[in-house]
């Protein structure tokens, strides 16, 4: 797997992101510095969460640009609760769709 700052870069770098996406790139970004730079008094299984929410942030930002295309890996992290638990709910995975 390819370290999260790669893909926040490459996110980030491509000329038809929306400015949506680059939003959370920015987001990503900021949280992933605050991950790689662990201040002492975080607990370790908050800083887990917070890795877990940016490869959740990563992962939204590479969704197809075809929004047919998105349907079902959107259903899918709606079912299982991604999006409950590291964003909004169903208010970002309409926001995805």
């Amino acid at each position: 797997m390819q370290d999260l700052s790669t893909l926040v870069r490459e996110t980030s770098s491509q000329p038809d992101a929306s400015l949506r996406l680059c939003k959370l790139s920015n987001r990503v970004e900021a949280l992933q510095e605050f991950i790689d730079n662990p201040v002492e008094w975080v607990p370790r299984d908050a800083r887990d969460a917070l890795e877990k929410k940016v490869k959740h942030q990563i992962w939204r930002s590479q969704l197809a640009s075809h929004r047919l295309l998105r349907v079902i890996p959107v259903l899918v992290s709606l079912m299982t609760g991604r999006y409950s638990r590291y964003g909004r709910g169903l208010a970002d995975a309409l926001a995805d769709f």
